[in-house]
């Protein structure tokens, strides 16, 4: 846990260091120029770097308990129409009520953007790695219950038939709650490397308002295919922070609410997930 809390003050500490880098105010000419919001807080200003974060809620089937998930994403702009940047996100919490998940992916992508006024559209390729297996973790938790709760009538005096009785009565609950947590599991989990591909676009609908969405088809080499489409809302709050407008390219808060279908041999249906997030450009 220690780890992952380091990355995250680093992640929320770079932002900062940038900013404060900043003595002077933008030139004019960048400080006029319209930016874009853009998905997974992100936004399209033409040059510089983007920095956003946001926090939420992925709700999966009715079968697994709903988990807290976070993000954080870095883009750079290295020519007008070319970006590129990586994320991490990190999901965690109760799969069921005898399983617990904490993993985090990482990924890194390209963007070639289109552009028009108020508007930007990107096709986006981008590779993806999880770093945690949650078999492992489920071995361990399951583990130690199974050592805790398979003894715990065994006492003496004990008539040998109710123990028998009590003992099949858990096996037979042990292997639904395996059944389920596998089912669960199997949702959240791509294991080891993924390539994708997202299309997306941003648009400006008034000064303070902007729309995004996107469609990304993901692959996973353990032969498992995900669909996210994540439509989103977005407000300029650099046209209403006066510091902000002199010293950022741009600074939007965002909410987006993705639907997942996630396809494999033995799992396949419809998850939600729902971000709350900011965006700053440098």
């Amino acid at each position: 846990m220690r780890s992952w809390l380091l990355q995250i003050a680093l992640l929320l500490w770079i932002p900062a260091v940038l900013f404060a880098g900043e003595a002077t105010a933008l030139p004019d000419s960048v400080s006029k120029k319209e930016s874009v919001p853009l998905p997974r807080q992100t936004a399209y200003t033409g040059e510089g770097l983007s920095f956003g974060f946001g926090g939420g809620v992925f709700a999966p089937q009715k079968e697994c308990d709903c988990l807290g998930t976070w993000q954080v994403q870095m883009e750079y702009f290295y020519l007008s129409w070319l970006s590129s940047g990586g994320s991490v996100r990190y999901f965690g919490g109760n799969i069921d009520s005898d399983f617990m998940l904490m993993y985090q992916r990482y990924n890194v992508n390209l963007r070639l953007h289109g552009t028009g006024e108020g508007l930007d559209l990107f096709l986006s390729p981008y590779l993806g790695l999880e770093t945690t297996s949650i078999s492992e973790i489920r071995t361990q938790v399951s583990g130690e219950d199974v050592e805790t709760m398979s003894h715990w009538w065994n006492h003496d005096g004990k008539d040998r038939a109710k123990r028998d009785s009590q003992e099949d009565e858990f096996a037979k609950d042990a292997e639904e709650v395996e059944k389920e947590a596998d089912f669960c599991e199997s949702l959240f989990a791509l294991d080891g490397f993924s390539v994708g591909l997202e299309v997306g676009f941003g648009v400006n609908v008034s000064r303070y308002v902007g729309m995004t969405g996107s469609v990304s088809v993901e692959y996973n080499f353990s032969d498992a295919l995900m669909v996210t489409t994540s439509p989103g809302l977005a407000f300029n709050l650099r046209e209403a922070w006066p510091w902000a407008k002199r010293m950022l390219r741009s600074t939007w808060i965002s909410f987006e609410y993705g639907f997942q279908m996630y396809h494999n041999d033995d799992v396949s249906g419809w998850s939600n997930v729902f971000i709350l997030g900011v965006q700053f450009g440098a």
